[in-house]
């Protein structure tokens, strides 16, 4: 029996904020063009700048430079916010192809090739491909992105346990104080200053929602010997999955 078989008659957990992640998608969906509008203009004034040659005042050079930036970032919000609002969506179940599911995540995190990337792998939880490859996204991004050093080790392990599989995101960054582990879950907060850390605070918040939509967990903590940070996720397996649904 297949995963998909196995979760076939159980649907998983509704989610509270179901109608807010629908508005948030139709908003970032309307919002997507006019953003990348934005970008492009700005690219394009820039260009007819230079090839006019003419001489920008240093000032306006800033301006041009800040509204490039600023303009960026919101269409990454944009982005994320449309992937937070996606999770739940897919029913591709995973089922193991741990391999092919890294491939497209590391596409999706450049910054990983700076770092000793290690992986341990082996489960196979009750999620869809779509919700993993976000997670796992989210959770290396998180460990690239703030440490201030640009590089060290990462390690990614995942392994089976009796009723799911554990997943561990180990990183060598500086780490989260544990009075600062709930305020770090919530949406649009960052822990570092935006002119430091290009982040919009919905990397964690996008795992914990994967994490509560199949009934698993989500913590941070520290890593081996309390240096840097481990991110862990309980998630439960297709049969332990079915169960949860059928208690309720």
């Amino acid at each position: 029996m297949t995963p998909q078989e196995k979760l076939a008659p159980c649907e998983a957990k509704p989610s509270p904020d179901a109608e807010f992640a629908r508005l948030l998608h139709r908003l970032s969906h309307d919002l997507k063009a006019p953003a990348r509008a934005i970008v492009d203009l700005t690219s394009w004034i820039e260009e007819d700048l230079r090839e006019a040659g003419t001489k920008v005042p240093e000032a306006v050079d800033s301006n041009l430079s800040l509204l490039m930036r600023r303009s960026l970032r919101m269409q990454s919000l944009i982005h994320d916010l449309m992937t937070y609002a996606s999770v739940g969506t897919s029913n591709d179940m995973f089922a193991g192809e741990w391999f092919d599911v890294l491939a497209i995540t590391l596409r999706e995190v450049p910054d990983l090739s700076n770092y000793d990337f290690q992986t341990e792998l082996g489960g196979v939880p009750a999620i869809s491909v779509a919700d993993l490859q976000t997670m796992l996204i989210a959770l290396l991004n998180n460990a690239t992105k703030h440490n201030p050093t640009g590089s060290g080790t990462i390690r990614l392990v995942t392994s089976e346990q009796s009723n799911g599989c554990l997943l561990r995101v180990y990183d060598t960054g500086p780490g989260i104080a544990p009075e600062k582990v709930d305020h770090a879950m919530q949406m649009f907060t960052t822990l570092s200053r935006k002119d430091n850390v290009e982040a919009n605070g919905l990397g964690l918040p996008t795992v914990k929602r994967v994490a509560d939509l199949v009934r698993g967990s989500f913590n941070l903590g520290p890593g081996h010997d309390g240096a840097g940070c481990c991110a862990t996720v309980w998630l439960p397996n297709p049969v332990e999955f079915r169960l949860q649904c059928a208690l309720g």
